[in-house]
């Protein structure tokens, strides 16, 4: 691909392409092998879903990240800010708590509730 864009430029002092699709053709005309290289650039260099960025926020901090290292990294947009990982993480917390709650209230007649003291006695 350099080889083809130095060729264009300095031996058939062409000016440089701006238009994405006419690069494209420009591209693939010169190399057959390089049909279908700018839509796979073109994939790999888009953002990732808003899902993907939770997930990565979460990694991040569940793993130690530092508060100002998960801001910078989503100010760069490989992430979701530090105040979106911890709103996200109080609604998982509620969802969970009530989803407990709500299972123990439809199967009470079928528990045990034991309260164990240093894993010595049952009271």
């Amino acid at each position: 691909m350099s080889n083809i864009l130095y060729n264009n430029q300095h031996k058939l002092n062409q000016k440089p392409i701006y238009d994405p699709t006419a690069f494209k053709k420009m591209l693939e005309t010169a190399d057959e092998n390089l049909i279908g290289f700018f839509d796979e650039l073109y994939i790999g260099t888009r953002a990732p879903n808003e899902s993907i960025l939770k997930h990565i926020g979460s990694y991040l901090q569940t793993s130690g990240t530092s508060s100002s290292s998960i801001d910078i990294l989503a100010n760069i947009g490989f992430s979701i800010t530090r105040k979106t990982v911890n709103r996200q993480k109080a609604l998982i917390s509620e969802s969970h708590q009530d989803t407990i709650n709500n299972y123990c209230l439809q199967n009470i007649e079928n528990m045990f509730i034991l309260n164990i003291d240093n894993y010595h006695n049952i009271h």
